[in-house]
């Protein structure tokens, strides 16, 4: 964690890193809609929270690392949209372990959709009152989570000059809400176009 901190600290204050354009530098000076700028935004204002965190966070005391972030790629297989649509057709979703959370979702069938998943606790998930928002997968504070993010080719979605915060869908606004996946999406590319993790 300790390296992330410093990632991001260094991006919010302009250090490049000599023969490697990363992701992250660029896109907090990448213009999005209507000439918002990332680092003077919502996503700004995210790195500045985690760079709050960092310096509160006791696992890092005493030139600590802190808790091991893993990102993990999958292995690229060739037709892979078609053999999970192929596999979906005979694989049972009951057996798969996943919980649901219907946060705020507006579903006029909840009775009898997906039979046999079971729902998420009430500590990952819970709807929001009269009283404040609720609970989803963005807001707990739950340990030992995992995200997985696959409902695209790159991480974060068309962030990289179409949005600065939460914009657009819950792919870009992932990145705000999440910072530490940002930072290690966006450095850990180069990419001309997109540069996000794929």
């Amino acid at each position: 964690r300790r390296q992330v901190c410093y990632l991001a600290a260094a991006a919010l204050t302009g250090v490049e890193v000599d023969g490697y354009a990363n992701g992250l530098t660029r896109y907090l000076s990448k213009k999005g809609p209507n000439g918002c700028l990332p680092r003077k935004s919502l996503f700004g204002k995210a790195l500045f929270g985690l760079l709050t965190t960092c310096a509160a966070d006791p696992t890092l005391a005493g030139g600590s690392h802190g808790p091991m972030l893993l990102v993990v790629k999958h292995k690229t297989i060739p037709n892979l949209e078609s053999q999970m649509k192929n596999w979906s057709k005979t694989l049972p979703m009951s057996e798969s372990g996943f919980r649901l959370c219907r946060y705020e979702e507006g579903s006029a069938y909840k009775q009898g959709f997906l039979p046999g998943i079971p729902t998420s606790p009430k500590e990952l998930c819970s709807q929001p009152t009269r009283h404040g928002p609720g609970i989803d997968y963005l807001s707990t504070s739950a340990l030992k989570q995992a995200l997985v993010d696959s409902s695209g080719p790159w991480v974060g979605g068309n962030l990289y000059g179409g949005s600065c915060g939460t914009e657009g869908n819950l792919e870009e606004a992932l990145m705000t809400f999440m910072p530490e996946v940002a930072v290690l999406s966006l450095f850990l590319s180069q990419d001309d176009a997109r540069p996000q993790l794929r």
